[in-house]
């Protein structure tokens, strides 16, 4: 299913996969640090960048990036795209005045309202089993037995699902912003609707301001402006699956499977994946750390990548015991 992916630098493999609404460019930072210590996989999911949405499962043959040297990882980097669309309804009839289209509700016990836990909804095309598999895939097209794995929001729950459904596949996690849970269905569902009604540039606005802090967007606006191009950018369908997925999954039964060590990272300031998210994941995890990024907002690999790059690096190459 992926077909568009990159490799940098040598060393140990070292896996890093994306959130909702990025493509592998969101990985920029990391790639010289990181790629001197580490050989790392990056790649775009279904329907975000060069993957496309609705491509028969497993690679296509000629899939582009990877060692052969095929088509350059190159994504659009615009100004960004109009402003979000207005409260109230959508020329398409969908129904968007109480609803915040980039913070799900996370209502109670972020009950699963009938999901499974490994994401399988009654109307979604995939699952985040799916996109673990679409990893275990490209592993096996790499000739990669065992990796480091580390991944942002959605990429953190991907992470975690390879790790429960093929743990012999997964050596160290790095689980970034993320949650065993995140928000509900009701709340993805809508957010899907929004997305196929309007395009992902109707909601792109309100995610930079979940995404990274006031500071951040006042002082790297053209790196914010390529991040909201490449989400305007998304396919409709392919995110809004993306969005149902998340909204069918729930792993928390599931963390005390996952024996690869884990470090968790988040943000103080992240409203999305919260603190709290990451404490449960700490304490629910057999062998994990946590750490904090003081102020940091959702994509603190982007807002902190030194004080990013500096954690994994000591995570990854630190003792075992």
């Amino acid at each position: 299913m992926i077909t568009h992916y990159e490799i940098d630098g040598d060393g140990p493999p070292l896996v890093l996969v994306n959130s909702l609404g990025t493509t592998m460019e969101m990985w920029r930072p990391q790639v010289t640090p990181l790629g001197a210590r580490f050989r790392l996989v990056r790649f775009d999911n279904r329907g975000h960048g060069g993957t496309p949405y609705g491509v028969p499962g497993g690679l296509l043959d000629g899939a582009s990036g990877g060692p052969a040297g095929g088509v350059p990882g190159g994504f659009p980097h615009g100004a960004p795209g109009g402003p979000p669309s207005g409260a109230g309804r959508s020329s398409a009839g969908v129904d968007r005045s109480d609803y915040d289209v980039d913070r799900p509700p996370t209502g109670g016990d972020h009950a699963s309202h009938g999901a499974d836990r490994e994401g399988r909804g009654a109307d979604s095309p995939f699952t985040v089993d799916d996109l673990a598999g679409d990893v275990a895939d490209l592993l096996d097209h790499l000739g990669i037995e065992r990796a480091h794995v580390a991944g942002v929001s959605l990429g953190g729950a991907v992470a975690m699902r390879l790790a429960v459904t093929r743990p012999e596949r997964v050596d160290r996690l790095v689980l970034i912003s993320t949650a065993a849970r995140i928000g509900t269905l009701e709340g993805w569902t809508k957010r899907a609707a929004v997305v196929r009604a309007d395009g992902c540039a109707s909601i792109s606005g309100a995610a930079m301001g979940r995404w990274f802090s006031s500071a951040f967007i006042e002082d790297q606006s053209d790196t914010v402006a390529a991040f909201r191009q490449r989400f305007d950018d998304c396919d409709r369908e392919g995110y809004a699956a993306c969005c149902e997925a998340l909204g069918a999954m729930d792993q928390r039964a599931d963390l005390a499977r996952i024996a690869a060590p884990a470090l968790v990272v988040a943000g103080t300031a992240d409203e999305v994946t919260t603190p709290a998210d990451a404490a449960f994941l700490d304490e629910h995890l057999p062998d994990s750390r946590v750490l904090l990024a003081e102020g940091a907002k959702h994509l603190l690999t982007a807002e902190r990548p030194d004080w990013f790059n500096r954690a994994v690096v000591e995570f990854l190459e630190g003792d075992r015991s």
